[in-house]
């Protein structure tokens, strides 16, 4: 995402080259371009570096450990700040951005968007307590919530195909709260406090989008974020992931 400053996939590419170089696996190449290493290659490689005591081998795995933590929170610090233009996928944690039209190419904080959804996301704030999403009922159509840890691996996800067309609430929480559960909600454990959620909507024509706005219900919102101050949680205002 052009939302993190630096050339995509530059880090990335730089911790595999860093990868192969201390376990003597050069990098595939080409005539033009840098081939990343496969997943079989990929797991030789970080299993030798697991078992590794040399210090460029220790540095390296930390690098690559850290390389996603660091990056979720720069995205989150960027889309978050009030210092910065609105545009769709920005505006304050735990609190939901939409997209209340296609995108063309003109739109850039994305490299390849969908041409066909709409996408509303929300940057979740984990640490003081939980988050609570309500899902409306959508049966006509496709639709996915995805729900992303700090690591950007996918922890959850809620759509057409995994949860059915029904609908739901959903109690997004962090690592350390250990509240109960309201009667009627779904918990959703999350491993880190800093996670994104991205949702996506089929838009089956142009003529089709204002239907799909519907859904969203933009004023008040469906597709919406909030949160549940009455649930008791641990401060962990101090921790940051």
């Amino acid at each position: 995402m052009s939302l993190i400053a630096g050339s995509p996939g530059g880090p990335f590419l730089t911790s595999l080259s860093a990868v192969a170089q201390s376990t003597g696996e050069p990098l595939p190449t080409n005539s033009t371009q840098a081939a990343p290493p496969s997943s079989e290659e990929l797991n030789v490689m970080m299993a030798q570096l697991s078992s590794s005591d040399q210090p460029e081998d220790i540095a390296t795995l930390a690098y690559i450990s850290g390389f996603p933590l660091v990056t979720m929170e720069r995205q989150f610090n960027f889309v978050t700040s009030p210092n910065n233009p609105p545009w769709s996928g920005r505006g304050p944690a735990n609190s939901v951005s939409y997209a209340t039209d296609l995108v063309n190419a003109s739109f850039t904080d994305v490299v390849t968007p969908n041409s066909d959804t709409l996408y509303c996301q929300t940057q979740f704030d984990l640490r003081n307590e939980p988050v609570v999403v309500v899902v409306p009922p959508i049966s006509d159509r496709y639709y996915s919530f995805q729900f992303l840890d700090a690591y950007t691996n996918d922890y959850a996800y809620l759509g057409q195909r995994a949860s059915g067309g029904n609908g739901g609430t959903y109690l997004i929480a962090g690592p350390d709260w250990n509240g109960q559960v309201p009667e009627g909600m779904t918990k959703i454990w999350t491993l880190t406090n800093l996670a994104w959620l991205i949702t996506r909507t089929l838009v089956k024509s142009p003529a089709d989008v204002a239907n799909v706005n519907a859904i969203q219900d933009l004023r008040p919102t469906n597709y919406k974020t909030r949160q549940r101050l009455a649930i008791s949680s641990n401060d962990t205002s101090n921790q940051k992931y």
